[in-house]
Formats: structure tokens, sequence, C-alpha cells
């Protein structure tokens, strides 16, 4: 008797169990005005401001040719942001440029753009967790007397720590508000530094600015490549549209704050490291600010070393956010392995894309040399990406997709424009000066579109695959998230 009923409590509670991971959950709207410029801003603040400046440099050849640049980026990504904007209030579903895509060319042009897309986020994640390493180590130990790995292990273990933290979105977006202050402190304190250094020791190190500028112009579209990446990340928040409370008004004025605010920032920091250490010390040095902490404040300027690396972190913390989140929704779509659309039954919080994205960043960090060739490879992928977005939104416009409806909107001509410069950005520096981070990203989207054809188009299945799924879905307490609409 005690043997059957024990058996009939096993039974209820597997069916209890069971019933609970196949309700479908939804993204939980907790996303206000303020933590959507957080998330943006904390995106696009990273790693790149400290690193991209000598990118930039390295390839106008001058200071006052990469202020051009800086700021000219700076149009570029509130171009692009407002046209996501659009993009974003148009379509009403998280996701990205793959839901973007998806609706404005096809299915196969869209997961393409998805794993170049997941690619480009690992390899970004990877990066701004490589920077923060560095500069972690960069006051007590120098070039030559770093052990070898040293800066890539101690990334990893920051990449493993982002991701146990992002399991928690509370816990997450409390670090995300205050990374964004330490940020805007770290970056006004560079600032003020410069005049500071400038009413004490003058001005001479910004006489002749565009001595050495470069007349090649497709140096001049390579240095574009480093100074988007710094900007890299103001399409953040459209990747979360199902989770921004009053979407339709909050995605684009914090995408307009956010991209002025970096902006503004950006060409401010820049010429305060060529008025207190000057161009050669920028082309230099792979630790800039360190370089300029020193200069002006002696052995305490180390300590900027903290700040730059909590700032990398911050980035870390929400590209992992808004990251997983489209590999989610490509996923709930079919696009992908249905594990990859699973959520925490609890908190909807994508665990199994977030164990992907960590492990795909892990091995970026393992494979990857350099900063700026790494640098330059995630540039072109997401020029790639971004020709086919706006692309997309340019034919839905013309299609008058959703007119009827209200939403954020800009004129035609941006978008059609946006995309004449990327495809020039993508384009040029293959055609002038090819290389191997070219090579790398052609290659992986005809990949991607060969796995399109076989897996998705013509409906190819691994039946291994249901039980994995099933195993997991058990194990890790998950379901595949539902849409809003």
């Amino acid at each position: 008797m005690e043997k059957q009923q024990y058996a009939a409590d096993t039974d209820s509670a597997t069916e209890s169990r069971a019933a609970d991971l196949t309700v479908k959950p939804k993204f939980i709207r907790t996303i206000t005005l303020f933590m959507a410029v957080a998330l943006n801003f904390g995106q696009i603040v990273g790693a790149g401001i400290f690193v991209s400046p000598k990118g930039v440099l390295m390839f106008t050849g001058s200071s006052g040719l990469s202020l051009i640049v800086w700021t000219l980026c700076g149009l570029v990504a509130m171009a692009s942001a407002v046209c996501y904007a659009e993009l974003a209030t148009m379509l009403k579903e998280s996701g990205g440029e793959w839901a973007y895509i998806r609706r404005g060319i096809g299915g196969g042009p869209a997961f393409v753009a998805s794993l170049l897309t997941v690619t480009l986020g690992s390899g970004a994640f990877a990066l701004v967790a490589i920077i923060s390493a560095e500069y972690m180590v960069s006051p007590f130990l120098d070039d030559c007397s770093k052990p070898p790995y040293l800066v890539k292990m101690l990334a990893i273990a920051l990449m493993i720590l982002i991701f146990y933290i992002n399991t928690s979105t509370n816990l997450v977006q409390k670090i995300v508000k205050v990374t964004l202050v330490v940020k805007v402190i770290t970056m006004l304190a560079i600032v003020l530094g410069a005049f500071y250094w400038m009413a004490k020791e003058g001005t001479s190190k910004l006489t002749q600015p565009f001595q050495g500028t470069t007349t090649n112009g497709w140096n001049v579209a390579v240095a574009f490549y480093s100074g988007l990446f710094a900007y890299m990340g103001w399409d953040n928040v459209t990747n979360l549209t199902e989770e921004v409370k009053n979407y339709k008004r909050n995605i684009p004025l914090s995408i307009i704050i956010s991209v002025s605010m970096v902006t503004a920032l950006y060409v401010l920091i820049n010429i305060s490291y060529y008025a207190v250490i000057g161009p050669d010390r920028v082309l230099s040095s792979n630790v800039v600010v360190l370089e300029w902490g020193r200069a002006l404040f002696g052995e305490w300027g180390v300590l900027l070393s903290f700040f730059v690396s909590l700032s990398a972190l911050g980035a870390g913390f929400s590209g992992l956010y808004g990251m997983t989140r489209q590999m989610c929704c490509v996923a709930r779509e079919g696009h992908t392995i249905q594990l990859l659309a699973m959520v925490d039954v609890k908190e909807s919080i994508p665990v199994i894309a977030m164990v992907n994205q960590t492990i795909l960043a892990i091995i970026f960090c393992l494979v990857g040399e350099g900063i700026v060739a790494m640098l330059n490879f995630l540039s072109f992928v997401g020029g790639f990406v971004k020709v086919m977005a706006m692309f997309s939104l340019v034919k839905l416009k013309l299609q008058k997709h959703n007119d009827n409806e209200e939403r954020f909107r800009v004129p035609l001509i941006l978008p059609i424009l946006m995309t004449l410069v990327y495809v020039y950005l993508a384009v040029v520096p293959i055609i002038n000066n090819p290389n191997w981070y070219h090579l790398y990203g052609i290659l992986l989207a005809v990949i991607f579109f060969v796995i399109y054809i076989v897996f998705i188009k013509f409906n190819s299945r691994v039946s291994c695959f249901d039980r994995v799924t099933l195993f997991v879905q058990r194990l890790m307490g998950v379901a595949v998230i539902d849409k809003f609409m």
C-alpha cells in the first residue's frame, strides 16, 4: 500500500513538473526609461573608448582627422540608432536585427545575420573581458613580465562571473545602473583632467593637429572600423522591445539620450588624451587611460585602471543581457535548436542562451590574437549585418508596413543613406587591403547560409536533439519563451 502511494505521489509530482514546463512564459516588461538608457549607454561605453583611439589615430595619421572621424562615427551611430528605433516600434518584437531582416528580406538572410550577430556578440564579450583583465594587471606587471595567458585566464574568470550575475534579472539591472554612474564619473574626470592639465602645462601637444594626415581614403574607412566599434551597442535596447515599458516612447528616447551623451564625451575624451600625453603615446600604448593617469597624477593614476576595468565589465553585463535575448527570439521561431529559446519558468531568463554565448566568448578569448585585429573583424561583421537591417527598413517603409499604426518614424532618405554608408564601410577595405578577418567574415556567412538551407529550408532534424532537449528542460526547469503578439 505504501509503495502504491509512493508511486502515485511520484507520478503526480512528475506530471506537475511537466505541466510547469509546458506553459509558455513571456518576457516581463521591467525596463524603465532610465534602465533602457543605462543598458544602451552601458553597452556602448565599455572598452572601446579606452582601446579604439589607437586604431583611429593609426589609420587617420593625425589627431585632427581622428577627431573628425570620432564625430562622424557618432553621427552614424545616431542615424543608425533612430532607424532601428522605427523598426522596433514598427514590428513590436524582441530580437533586434534578426527580427527586422526576417520581416524585410526573408528567413535566409535573417538566419545568416543572426548567427553573425551571435558571433559578433561573443567576440565583443570576449574583447571587453580581455580589456578589463588587461587594465587589472597592467598597474602591477608590464608587457615583458606578464606570464603567458594570464590576461586570458583572468578574462575567462570575469566572463563566468558576468554569466553568473546575469542569472538574476534584479541583480544585473542594479549592477548596470551602478556601472553607469561609474562610467559617467570616470569619463567626466578624464575630460575635466584635461582642462586642469592645459591650464597648468599649456596646449603644446595640440598644435598642428592635421600634421601627418593620411591621403589614403581607404585608410579612413578602416579608421571608421575602430571608431564605430567604440559606439557598438547603440542598438542594445532594440533587442529587448518586449521587456521595455512604454516601448514606443522609451526606446527612441533612450537611444537619443544615450548616443548623444556618448558622442559628446568621446570627442572630449580624445581631446583629453591628445592634450595630456600626445598622439605618439596614444599610438604606443594598449592602455591609454593608464598612460594618461600616470602623466596627470603620477603613480596614483593607476587607480584609473580599476574604473576602466569596471567600465568594461559593465559593457559585458549589458551585452550579455541584450544579446542572449536576441538569440532566444531566433530560436523560438525554429531557426536554431529549441534549447536556445528556453527560459527559466519563474524569471523568464534565457539561461541556455547565456551558457551558449559565454562558451563562444571563451573560445574567442582563447583563439583570438591581437586587440586591433579582433576589433576590425567584429566591425566588419557588424557592418555586413547593418547593411541588411537598413535595407529591410527601406523595403518595409516602401511597402507601408503598419503605416496605419502610431510609431516612431524617420524620413525614408535616412535608411537609404545609412545603407550606402555601411556598404562603403564593408566593401572599401576589402578592395583596398584584403585581410584575414574579411575572409573569415565572408566564410562564416557562407557556412551559415548552407546550414540554413540544410536544416531550416529542408527541415532536416537530428532526432537525438529531442531527447537532449527534454533532458535539459527537466534538469534546469526551463520552457520555450512565448510572444506578446
